[in-house]
C-alpha cells in the first residue's frame, strides 16, 4: 500500500480527462485534434491543451510536422509560407528545390532550411519556426500490458505516456494493482532496433535525467519489478521522506535527491544507514558524513535517517505574567538564558511587585507522576495507608516551583542566585497582598488586613470567630507561593497572602444511622440463625 501511495503521488497532475477505452488501446482522437491547433513560434499543445514549448535540441523532425517560414525580401514583400514534411521526409518550398529534413534536430533542421534558401533569395531574413507537430502511435508492453496502442502527438515526451496513463485511469483497480508491481525505474524506449533505459520515477521527481520526445511506432516497455530488491527507505530532515524502488548503482545521492534534498536543520556530518547483515532482522548501522561522501553506495533495504542539527535554531521561550511592565512570551537561549535577562527584557518589575511571594514554575514530569495517575483513579476506601498519605501529600504540594529568591536576584544582583531558564518556564511576579484569606467555618469569612506576627487565633477572632461546627483542632494554614497545606497549630509564620481554611463538621442524620444500625443488627441475626440451624 506504501508503494501504491508514492507512486500515485509521483504520478498525479491537476486535470482530470475523460476518455473511452477499448480492448485495443486509449482513444485520443478529440485530444490529437487540440494539439493540432497553429502554435508560431510559442510552442506546441500538449494533452491537456495547454501550450509548451519545444526543445530545439532533443525534438527529431518526422513527416507530417508543419513548419512556418518567413522570408523578408527588401522593400515591402514578405513571403511566408506554412510546410508540411512529406512522407518521405523532404520539404518543398516554392522557388526552391525540395530539402530532406527527416531525422534531423530541430535546430539543425531550421539552420538547414535558412542555408538552403539563402541560396535562392539573395540579401533577405529568413524565420523558421515549427508550427505543428505531427501525430503519433506509441505502444505500452509489460507491466501495465492491458494499454497497448496509444494515440499521441511527437511532442509528446515519455512521461508524458505514463502520466496520461495513470491520471486518466487512477480509479482503475488493475492498474492500481499493476502498478504495485510496476518499475518505474527502469523503463525501456525500444525505437528501430534500438533500445534505451529510462528512470522515469527520478525525473518526475527531481527533474534529473532524460525525457526524450517519442517518434511514431516507439514500444514502451515497463517491467515488472524485482521483488526480491527490497525498496530503499529515507526519512527524517529531508524535504520529502519516502520509500522508493531499489536501483542497481544506487548512490546516497540518489535518495537523497528523491527525498526533496536535505531540510537545513539536517545534520548532514550524522546521517544513519541501517544495513541488514542477514536475512532475518540483525543488521548495521553506519555513520555516514554526506559532505565527504555523498556517492555512498546503496543496497537493497537499505534505511537511511537524517538526524536534525543539535540545537538548531530551537525554538524556546518561556512566559512572564504578573507585575513587570511588559507580560508576556519571550524566546531564550536553552540552557543559557537567566530570569534576571528575561526580568530585564520584560522592562522589570512594577512599584507593586511583591517578590517575596513572586515564583518560578517548571512544567516537568515528576518521578512517581505515573503512580499518583494510577491512585486518582482509584477509590479512597481501595487504597493502602501508605498510598493514601502519598495522595494527600501530592495533592497538598506544588512541586513545579523552582526554588530562587527573587528578591536576592533582582534587587542584590546576586549572580550565584540566578536560575537559568528551560523551555516553558512560567514566571509569575506576584502582586502585594496586604491581606490574609480567612475561609471555611468562621462568622465573617473574608479578607483580613495582613499583621506582622499575628497567629492563627488572631486571624479568625478578626474573623468573627468559630462557628458551631467549627472543627478547631483541624485548621489548615495555605501558603501563598508554593500552595502547601500546613497544620496552623504548629505556629508557622503567616504571611500576606496566606489563607487559613477552618473545617467544619457535618450534620449528622439520626435517621440514617438508626436504619444503618438496624440493618447491621439483622445480618447479624441471620448469621447467627445460620449458625444455629447447623447444630
Amino acid at each position: 500500500m506504501k508503494k501504491h501511495i508514492i507512486y500515485l503521488v509521483c504520478f498525479s497532475v491537476s486535470l482530470a480527462f475523460s476518455q473511452t477505452t477499448s480492448n485495443t488501446g486509449v482513444n485520443l482522437s478529440s485530444l490529437s485534434s487540440a494539439m493540432n491547433q497553429t502554435s508560431m513560434s510559442t510552442g506546441q499543445r500538449n494533452l491537456t491543451g495547454d501550450y509548451y514549448s519545444i526543445d530545439d535540441s532533443k525534438y527529431f523532425v518526422d513527416s507530417g510536422d508543419e513548419f512556418y517560414i518567413k522570408i523578408d525580401i527588401p522593400g515591402p514583400e514578405i513571403k511566408t509560407f506554412n510546410i508540411k514534411v512529406s512522407s518521405d521526409g523532404y520539404l518543398f518550398i516554392p522557388d526552391a528545390p525540395g530539402l530532406y529534413v527527416r531525422g534531423k534536430v530541430l535546430i539543425s533542421a531550421k539552420e538547414m532550411i535558412v542555408n538552403h534558401l539563402k541560396k535562392y533569395f539573395n540579401n533577405t531574413e529568413i524565420e523558421v519556426f515549427l508550427d505543428k507537430t505531427h501525430p503519433i502511435h506509441v505502444y505500452l508492453s509489460g507491466a501495465l500490458n492491458r494499454f497497448k496502442t496509444i494515440e499521441l502527438n511527437s511532442g509528446n515526451r515519455i512521461y508524458d505516456v505514463l502520466e496520461l496513463v495513470i491520471n486518466d485511469y487512477q480509479s482503475d483497480t488493475t492498474l492500481i494493482n499493476n502498478l504495485k508491481i510496476a518499475s518505474l525505474r527502469n523503463v525501456t524506449l525500444y525505437r528501430k532496433n534500438q533500445s534505451s533505459l529510462y528512470d522515469v520515477l527520478t525525473f518526475r521527481i527531481t527533474g534529473c535525467g532524460d525525457n526524450p520526445y517519442l517518434m511514431n511506432d516507439d514500444i514502451i516497455y515497463i517491467p515488472y519489478k524485482d521483488t526480491t530488491a527490497g525498496d530503499i527507505t529515507i526519512e527524517g530532515f529531508v524535504g520529502s521522506p519516502l520509500s522508493f524502488e531499489y536501483k542497481k548503482g544506487d548512490k546516497l545521492y540518489n535518495a537523497i535527491d528523491l527525498a526533496g534534498g536535505l531540510l537545513p536543520s539536517a545534520d548532514s556530518s550524522n546521517i544513519m544507514l541501517y544495513r541488514y547483515i542477514d536475512a532475518k532482522e540483525k543488521f548495521r548501522l553506519f555513520i555516514i558524513d554526506y559532505k565527504l561522501d555523498t556517492s555512498y553506495s546503496l543496497n537493497p533495504d537499505d534505511r537511511i535517517f537524517v538526524r536534525r542539527k543539535s540545537l538548531y535554531r530551537n525554538k524556546a521561550s518561556v512566559k512572564v505574567n504578573g507585575f513587570v511592565k511588559y507580560p508576556g512570551e519571550y524566546p531564550i537561549i536553552q540552557y543559557k538564558t537567566t530570569l534576571s535577562e528575561i526580568i530585564r527584557q520584560a522592562g522589570g518589575v512594577t512599584d507593586y511587585a511583591d517578590l517575596k511571594n513572586s515564583r518560578l514554575l517548571r512544567l516537568i514530569e515528576l518521578p512517581g507522576s505515573k503512580e499518583l495517575e494510577r491512585i486518582n483513579q482509584s477509590l479512597m476506601v481501595s487504597m493502602t495507608r501508605l498510598e493514601r498519605d502519598y495522595w494527600s501529600s501530592s495533592t497538598n504540594e506544588n512541586l513545579s516551583i523552582i526554588d530562587c529568591d527573587f528578591s536576592s536576584i533582582l534587587n542584590d544582583n546576586d549572580r550565584n542566585s540566578d536560575v537559568i531558564l528551560n523551555n516553558g518556564d512560567i514566571i509569575e511576579i506576584m502582586g502585594k497582598i496586604d491581606y490574609v484569606y480567612v475561609s471555611g467555618a468562621v462568622v465573617n469569612p473574608g479578607m483580613i488586613r495582613y499583621n506582622n506576627g499575628w497567629d492563627y487565633r488572631k486571624y479568625i477572632e478578626a474573623a468573627g470567630g468559630y462557628k458551631e461546627r467549627a472543627k478547631k483542632n483541624n485548621v489548615k494554614l495555605i501558603k501563598s507561593k508554593d500552595g502547601n497545606w500546613l497544620d496552623a497549630r504548629r505556629d508557622y509564620p503567616i504571611e500576606d497572602g496566606d489563607r487559613l481554611f477552618i473545617p467544619q463538621r457535618t450534620e449528622r442524620d439520626i435517621l440514617s444511622y438508626t436504619l444503618q444500625a438496624l440493618s447491621i443488627l439483622s445480618q447479624v441475626a441471620t448469621i447467627i440463625l445460620v449458625i444455629t440451624s447447623y447444630k
